[in-house]
């Protein structure tokens, strides 16, 4: 879940520093979060850095799509008609549970994280009943002056494979960018560690923290929380016709174009395999489909995730 939160003054703020630096996760933890003990993770806004005493000489060096924030930049986001900011369903007041409140009035963005055990639906509300109400409960109850003002339920969804799911059914999580050498399919998947983190060469350009009022970004990395409503039977209605159409010209039963149609959106089958080759989960290439005819070039992996540099130096999109 997310937790939307703001400080009081400097003062909590300063103490809200101290307890995060104790609880935050580290990155090499291997244990997974559990309902006592969550995983916890942190972000901080632009209102939020201003909250904690930061001046605006060191406000200043954050990049300009940081500091207007997403609403501002609406026009160049694509964000009209219907997706206007106006129409955004913005999250409600955790004490009432009726009023939205503006999201850019949050100072710190605070993220549990467990696998739940008490049977809790993954669709289950903020309330009592939510496996991590108690641990929520717990570091409001420790950091005195911090303010709750909404709550963003999050769920991980399981194929029949127990296999991550993402809403419209395909196998999730399967290409995660790895900075680190050694790890398995690091060399489809290898990125610049500072294509991730600030304060180290990426792909584009070597780290520049020469400033010393930069100092403290080394390590640190920026977040995009964006909630986005998803029509899955609109996709499977769309697919359907599809299927049926490419059955009447091409031949064969519509079951068999679906798994087609889906492979071709994604550049992946709903089971996860990339059609280039099905046999390789990561470990593959488009050297051998430059064209695009076996995995289109706007398929959404493709688009993500090029693979057209050597290994060892891919850089995700």
């Amino acid at each position: 879940m997310l937790l939307l939160l703001t400080v009081a003054n400097a003062a909590v703020a300063a103490k809200l520093c101290d307890w995060m630096a104790g609880h935050v996760t580290h990155g090499d933890s291997a244990e997974a979060g559990t309902q006592d003990s969550p995983h916890v993770n942190v972000a901080l806004t632009f209102a939020g850095l201003r909250a904690f005493g930061l001046g605006e000489d060191q406000l200043e060096l954050f990049p300009e799509e940081f500091r207007h924030g997403m609403a501002a930049r609406a026009g160049l986001l694509g964000d009209v008609r219907n997706n206007h900011p106006r129409r955004w369903r913005r999250p409600l007041d955790a004490n009432t549970g009726k009023v939205e409140i503006d999201p850019e009035t949050a100072h710190v963005v605070l993220q549990l994280r467990c696998k739940a055990t008490n049977g809790a639906s993954p669709d289950v509300e903020w309330g009592t009943g939510h496996p991590l109400y108690s641990a929520a409960q717990k570091v409001l109850a420790a950091n005195l002056g911090v303010v709750l003002l909404a709550v963003q339920t999050l769920s991980r969804r399981y194929n029949a494979e127990k296999r991550i799911q993402e809403h419209f059914g395909w196998a999730d999580g399967n290409g995660q960018p790895e900075p680190e050498a050694g790890l398995e399919n690091d060399d489809a998947n290898r990125v610049h560690l500072g294509e991730i983190v600030n304060g180290h060469d990426n792909a584009a350009d070597f780290a520049d923290l020469a400033d010393p009022r930069q100092a403290w970004l080394a390590d640190g990395s920026f977040l995009v929380v964006r909630k986005y409503r998803q029509f899955p039977g609109r996709l499977e209605k769309a697919a359907a016709v599809t299927a049926q159409a490419m059955s009447a010209a091409f031949g064969g039963v519509p079951p068999d174009w679906l798994e087609v149609i889906y492979g071709k959106l994604m550049g992946r089958t709903r089971n996860g395999s990339p059609v280039v080759d099905p046999a390789r989960l990561n470990r593959f290439d488009y050297r051998n489909d430059s064209d695009g005819r076996v995995c289109p070039l706007r398929a959404h992996i493709r688009l993500a995730h090029p693979r057209s540099t050597p290994p060892g130096h891919a850089r995700q999109g």
